[in-house]
């Protein structure tokens, strides 16, 4: 039997009739906004305020009903128990006092709290709410969840905007979403006329309560007849490090192609979770996994079989099928050079490159700053050897190339980026544009979430440029670039140093 617990207001309580809930509601909060939510649940799970101070910030406390420890045990196991969530988020106004955030009628002269001129009252931004609904994601799995809006009757305002983040958001991270917006125009009779109009008469809880229900049984069904799925994680750790080396951004993308190949005609679902990697900062992961969960994964290369395991990681280049029903026969296609079959480019776009609110932010901002737009510029993408040490030799020889190809390109923007600032700081010729990005190899767990977050910059940078011109000191030549250009299309020029020869190659 479910059990439910809310984190909204009395418009959730009509499921009652179909389902049994807890109290938590009733003897603690009536949350409004993503910050209060989530401090409820951290609250339940770990008792992080103090009594004083829960007394001041729940709903219950201000309306003289005090915490004591009997009742947060009471609740915390009321919590422990519940089997699913209802998720109200009506408002994007937040109401914060010393590092707290507080239910609305604290600053209300009837409800007596004593400091109401040090709360600080504001709207949350559209990053804040994205990252609070991660992170309430997070800390009720693996316990499903549905998020529910507040209705707006007029299709402009604030809580409009709200409404369409909050159906944009859940679209992205696959959570289940009610619009009650959607309710009340389907049902136009269903608030009451008096005296609080943002609720439901009689029918209207009726009917409401029915919905959330009908919700309810189908998001559990849809849990309960999945289809097998495999799971690639990218995640790194000293351990992982230590016992299978660093595997950069190139490799989880080109791992993540192949499966989608391999798995195609099995009836297995391919996932992507990146939910414990500096990446899920800057681009959307649409599902969560345990650390432990993340550290128990199985790496898997050669001839071992995928199908075997349920999360894996694979930096694979080639596509393996068996033949004949042989398992040990395959056939080899090189996804490297043959074209990228449409669906499989919009599946890894969307399941691994589809950025976050802040990230486009800060993305589009970026390119102000340095005066380029989409199309209009080129890139020169530097790959040195991985130990990071200076090669003079290497730097004559790069230096020579992009020589010749400021002369073979005169008045074209051209930004130049590398993985390596000891080559990059040495260049000071104006004509190229440096980002002046830190960036980090992301395949190492010593790479912070900022040098995460430049390394994709400049990802992105190349995503949007018309022509890539590759050098290398490998003779793969980058998995980084050419990924951008295997999955956008972009020309791709390469030229491979060795033994300090430069080596075009088409």
């Amino acid at each position: 039997m479910e059990i439910i617990s809310i984190f909204g207001s009395c418009r959730q309580l009509c499921v009652g009739a179909h389902v049994r809930m807890t109290s938590i509601m009733h003897n603690l909060n009536y949350p409004h906004y993503t910050k209060e939510i989530l401090q409820e649940i951290k609250y339940l799970k770990t008792r992080h305020l103090s009594d004083q101070d829960a007394n001041v910030c729940f709903r219950s406390g201000l309306l003289g009903q005090p915490m004591y420890n009997q009742k947060y045990e009471y609740l915390k196991a009321q919590f422990n128990n519940s089997t699913f969530f209802l998720v109200e988020i009506a408002s994007r106004i937040s109401y914060e006092w010393n590092g707290h955030y507080m239910h609305h009628i604290a600053e209300e002269d009837q409800y007596g709290f004593y400091d109401r001129a040090n709360i600080v009252k504001r709207d949350l931004t559209d990053e804040e709410i994205e990252e609070d609904i991660i992170q309430i994601r997070n800390e009720l799995y693996p316990r499903p969840l549905i998020i529910i809006s507040h209705f707006s009757t007029y299709n402009h305002g604030k809580r409009f905007e709200l409404i369409q983040l909050l159906e944009r958001l859940c679209r992205n991270y696959n959570i289940p979403f009610i619009n009650q917006s959607d309710i009340v125009r389907d049902n136009p009779n269903i608030l009451l006329k008096e005296p609080v109009l943002a609720h439901y008469n009689d029918a209207g809880n009726q009917i409401v309560g029915r919905i959330l229900f009908e919700k309810i049984k189908e998001v559990r069904y849809a849990l309960n007849n999945t289809q097998k799925t495999l799971t690639q994680v990218y995640y790194t750790s000293a351990e992982k490090v230590k016992k299978h080396t660093f595997h950069g951004f190139g490799d989880y993308l080109r791992g993540t192609m192949y499966l989608y190949e391999f798995l195609k005609g099995k009836g297995v679902e391919l996932k992507v979770n990146f939910s414990n990697h500096p990446l899920s900062n800057v681009f959307v992961c649409d599902n969560h996994m345990s650390i432990e969960e993340s550290e128990n994964i199985q790496y898997v290369f050669e001839n071992e079989n995928p199908l075997d395991y349920k999360r894996i990681f694979t930096n694979r280049f080639i596509l393996n099928q068996h033949i004949d029903n042989a398992p040990n026969k395959f056939v080899v296609k090189n996804l490297l050079n043959d074209p990228i079959d449409e669906d499989c480019r919009q599946f890894i776009v969307k399941n691994c490159l589809t950025p976050r609110i802040s990230f486009e932010n800060k993305m589009r901002a970026f390119r102000k700053s340095i005066g380029i737009k989409d199309g209009e510029y080129s890139v020169i993408h530097i790959r040195t050897y991985d130990d990071n040490l200076y090669y003079e030799n290497i730097f004559q020889t790069i230096m020579h190339i992009i020589e010749n190809i400021k002369h073979e390109n005169p008045g074209e923007k051209v930004i130049l980026m590398a993985s390596c600032d000891v080559y990059l700081d040495k260049i000071k010729d104006p004509y190229f544009i440096k980002t002046n990005l830190r960036r980090g190899h992301v395949g190492l767990n010593t790479t912070t979430n900022d040098e995460c977050m430049d390394t994709m910059m400049e990802f992105m940078l190349l995503r949007s440029c018309k022509m890539i011109y590759q050098i290398s000191t490998y003779w793969w030549g980058s998995g980084f670039s050419d990924m951008v250009s295997k999955l956008f299309d972009i020309n791709i020029q390469k030229y491979h140093i060795i033994n300090n020869f430069r080596i075009p190659t088409k």
